[in-house]
């Protein structure tokens, strides 16, 4: 169901992302190599705050983030339209969470969002 921007499936919640959720997201890139897989080879390295909100496109992509049933944030996923198609961007699962099925319930999620905001 959602109720302001949240999603709840199971114990699984997809919510509208906040500032300070981008601010712990940050924490999730020690090095660089990780950062260009995630984000591309023009994301920029080491990063400020105000380079990582412009590089990941802050209020101009729809920011979601994932919290398991503990309400723990565990992953993070934008989306957009592009020629009447869902695109998904920038996925990722906090690093003490992969293998645990956080990536696969971030699309599963994501998609059923990107479905309600681009009808």
């Amino acid at each position: 169901m959602v109720r302001g921007g949240t999603l709840h499936r199971d114990n699984w919640t997809l919510r509208e992302a906040t500032a300070s959720d981008i601010e712990e997201l940050m924490q999730w890139f020690p090095e660089q190599d990780d950062v260009v897989v995630w984000g591309g080879p023009k994301f920029r390295y080491p990063f400020t705050h105000e380079s990582f909100f412009e590089d990941i496109h802050w209020r101009k992509m729809a920011t979601f983030c994932l919290h398991d049933e503990s309400d723990d944030y565990v992953g993070f996923g934008q989306l957009y339209d592009r020629n009447g198609r869902i695109h998904l961007a920038r996925l990722i699962v906090r690093p003490d969470m992969r293998g645990r099925g956080a990536g696969k319930r971030l699309i599963e999620l994501l998609m059923e969002a990107g479905a309600m905001r681009f009808p």
